[in-house]
C-alpha cells in the first residue's frame, strides 16, 4: 500500500533522483519553461515551488539553503535577481504543468513546466490582444477609407446662354426668325449659280449668232 507516500521516486536511487531534480530546476529557472515527461514534471513542480518560497525569505540562511540545491552560480543569480522580483504578488503556485503530445518512439506522455512570471505573462497577453484588436479593426478601417473617398464628379457641360433679346422674344417670333434664315440660305444658292449660268450662256451663243449673220 502507498498510503502517505508522496515522494516521486522516478525508478531511481535517492542521489540520482536529487541530481535529476536539481538539473531540471536549474534549467527551468534559466529558461523559464522546459519540456519533459509527465512523471518528471509532477516531481519537479513541488520541488521548485518549495525552492522559490524559501528564496523569497531573502535571508542569509535562506540563500545558503538554496545554494545547496542550486550549485550553478548563474541559476542562483537569476533566481534572486530576476525571478523573485516578478513573483511578489504570489504566495504559492509559482509554476504550472501543461500537458503536451506523446513522445515519438516510446510514446511517453510529455508535459511543459512553466514559471508564472507576472511581467512576461502580461506582456504576452497584451501583444496578443493588440494583434487581435488590429485584425478586428482592419476591415472597419478599410470601410471608413472607402466612405471618406469622394466620388468623381461628373463634368456638366454649360448650356448655351440665351441673350436678353432672344429671351424677350416669344416662341412664335423665334420660329419666324428661324424660317427667314432658312429661306435666305435657300435663295442665295440659286442666285449665285444663275449668274454663272448667265455668263456662260452668251459665250456659247456667240458662234450661233455669227452663223446666222453669215447666212444673211
Amino acid at each position: 500500500m502507498r498510503h502517505g507516500k508522496k515522494i516521486h521516486k522516478l525508478n531511481r536511487p535517492a542521489e540520482h533522483r536529487k541530481a535529476v531534480l536539481n538539473n531540471l530546476a536549474m534549467a527551468l529557472i534559466t529558461r523559464k519553461q522546459i519540456q519533459t515527461t509527465e512523471a518528471k514534471a509532477k516531481a519537479l513542480k513541488p520541488y521548485i515551488d518549495r525552492l522559490i518560497s524559501t528564496a523569497r525569505q531573502d535571508t542569509l540562511s535562506a540563500r545558503r539553503r538554496v545554494a545547496q540545491y542550486l550549485p550553478n552560480k548563474e541559476a542562483f543569480k537569476e533566481l534572486f535577481n530576476n525571478v523573485i522580483p516578478k513573483l511578489e504578488g504570489r504566495t504559492s503556485g509559482f509554476s504550472r504543468i501543461v500537458k503536451y503530445k506523446n513522445r515519438r518512439g516510446d510514446g511517453a506522455p510529455m508535459s511543459i513546466v512553466q514559471l508564472l512570471l507576472e511581467g512576461e505573462s502580461e506582456t504576452k497577453g497584451r501583444k496578443k490582444g493588440k494583434k487581435k484588436a488590429a485584425a478586428a479593426a482592419a476591415p472597419a478601417a478599410k470601410k471608413a477609407k472607402k466612405e471618406k473617398e469622394p466620388e468623381p464628379e461628373k463634368s456638366e457641360e454649360p448650356e448655351p446662354e440665351e441673350t436678353e433679346a432672344e429671351e424677350e422674344k416669344s416662341p412664335v417670333e423665334k420660329g419666324e426668325a428661324q424660317a427667314a434664315v432658312a429661306e435666305e440660305a435657300v435663295t442665295k444658292g440659286p442666285e449665285e449659280g444663275s449668274g454663272e449660268e448667265a455668263k456662260s450662256e452668251p459665250e456659247e451663243g456667240k458662234p450661233e449668232a455669227d452663223k446666222s449673220e453669215k447666212k444673211k
